[in-house]
């Protein structure tokens, strides 16, 4: 940390849940910079981006592995301007007595939408099954592109629950949550 700061990178380091601290040091630093970037490797932090409404200076670049190409959010201009009704079911994981099923159904309902599929007609097993039969024809195939199994998609939607609990202050068992 001492060799970033010495080069004028402003560094923080987080006692706890580092999601949180990385998006509020980006909501932080919005007002004063013209463009903030948080460079992660997952979306979670785009959920707890969603649920502070960051400013809309603030990105989330998720870079790109392999044939994968790096993709950029922005909370206010992606997924739930397209699809508006999502905020209710984005808003479950804000929910301190939602019960994991109630979050599975959210994850499933945001994850096909964030695959740009009809998230009220398509299953999250179904879009797996069709991104994997249209990445195995192509002539270079990009397992990346594939959305994670159900069973992967559903630990990690309890894992990110649980994140966003802890930002809000909530204490909840972490054996219960992923």
């Amino acid at each position: 940390m001492a060799k970033c700061e010495e080069a004028g990178i402003a560094c923080r380091q987080a006692n706890e849940d580092a999601d949180s601290l990385i998006v509020w040091t980006a909501e932080f630093l919005a007002p004063t910079h013209q463009t903030v970037a948080i460079v992660r490797e997952d979306v979670d932090l785009l959920v707890i981006m969603m649920g502070i409404n960051t400013s809309s200076n603030v990105y989330l670049l998720k870079p790109g592995k392999g044939k994968a190409p790096q993709l950029l959010y922005q909370p206010q201009s992606t997924i739930l301007s397209k699809y508006p009704d999502l905020e209710e079911t984005v808003g479950k994981f804000l929910d301190s007595s939602a019960q994991p099923t109630a979050i599975a159904a959210a994850r499933e309902k945001f994850l096909v939408a964030l695959y740009e599929a009809n998230y009220l007609t398509t299953a999250f097993n179904a879009l797996r099954y069709k991104q994997y039969v249209t990445s195995a024809f192509k002539f270079s195939s990009n397992i990346a592109s594939i959305p994670p199994t159900d069973s992967a998609a559903y630990q990690h939607s309890l894992r990110v629950y649980l994140q966003v609990q802890q930002w809000l202050g909530n204490s909840l068992d972490p054996k219960l949550w992923g």
